[in-house]
């Protein structure tokens, strides 16, 4: 049985503070690279092997992504 603690494979990973470093980051590596806030769904697909992205980009970091209010979300649609 494979120990599924462990991430078995190299990637990149950059943790911008900005939304401009983000996109540039996204930009540069397009395709390779993937998004994680938190990683609950990335970082469990990677133990298992199912997804191997090159670069990962944590936006956790990112002061203006820390939060969103229903407020917000629901005013750009009306």
């Amino acid at each position: 049985m494979a120990d599924s603690h462990i991430i078995a494979q190299d990637f990149g990973y950059f943790e911008p503070h900005t939304i401009q470093e983000a996109v540039s980051l996204l930009a540069t590596y397009q395709g390779k690279g993937r998004v994680i806030a938190g990683g609950t769904d990335l970082l469990v697909w990677m133990k298992m092997g199912r997804a191997k992205p090159e670069f990962v980009i944590n936006i956790s970091r990112i002061p203006a992504l820390r939060y969103s209010s229903q407020t917000e979300a629901f005013a750009s649609v009306l």
